[in-house]
């Protein structure tokens, strides 16, 4: 299915895989989960973290993200992990960007500082 009004593919990746995604326990339940459901709620606090040390760090909390991670991804390569397995009908994970795994899954160290340094460079 395509779609010509809404963006679909993803900027970045995060583990969804339900055999190795994050536990979580729900009322004394132990649960495992996957998918977008798992992936954007890590993305949400990786964010919270790189805002909290951007700001004790002279930088400002990063708002509209998505441009920013193209330039980090430019400038500092290795602040993603390249996922290069995988697969969802129709696309396959492969080398570089792709349409399964976007820029790929986050050192967030390395991309932390990329992020400043562009915010730095917008400035």
């Amino acid at each position: 299915m395509t779609d010509t009004t809404h963006r679909l593919t993803p900027d970045v990746s995060a583990d969804a895989d339900s055999e190795t995604g994050v536990k979580t326990v729900i009322a004394g339940e132990l649960s495992q989960g996957g998918g977008t459901s798992q992936s954007a709620p890590i993305w949400a606090g990786v964010t919270v973290m790189m805002n909290q040390y951007l700001e004790a760090n002279g930088g400002k909390a990063l708002g509209n993200i998505n441009p920013l991670l193209y330039k980090a991804a430019a400038t500092t390569p290795s602040a993603f992990h390249d996922v290069t397995l995988g697969g969802n009908a129709p696309y396959l994970a492969g080398k570089g960007f792709d349409l399964l795994t976007g820029l790929g899954t986050p050192d967030v160290a390395v991309l932390v500082k990329a992020l400043q340094a562009a915010q730095k460079a917008g400035s």
